[in-house]
């Protein structure tokens, strides 16, 4: 089973420059994404595995796919944690 992570309906996000805020227009909570925090909810546009969130991390930031995977996990995780992303499974084929 892979896990699917996407943004939550609830959410909404505006973009100021290299930084992204985030709204929970149910729960009223924000958040304030830097750069690095800004490609992973980027990568999200559709539903996303971490490999691919990581990906997309290396390829922005030039970073090695071990640390690409360990940071786009914790953001994940934080986001999922706050309720601005869903987790889902998807059945492997």
């Amino acid at each position: 089973m892979t896990d699917l992570f996407t943004r939550s309906t609830t959410a909404l996000a505006e973009r100021f420059d290299d930084t992204i805020v985030v709204l929970d227009h149910v729960s009223g909570s924000s958040v304030q994404l830097n750069a690095a925090a800004a490609c992973v909810w980027d990568a999200l546009e559709a539903p996303a595995d971490a490999g691919q969130v990581a990906g997309r991390l290396a390829q922005r930031f030039g970073l090695a796919t071990d640390r690409a995977a360990a940071d786009a996990k914790a953001a994940l995780e934080g986001f999922v944690e706050r309720g601005l992303v869903m987790r889902t499974t998807e059945p492997q084929r």
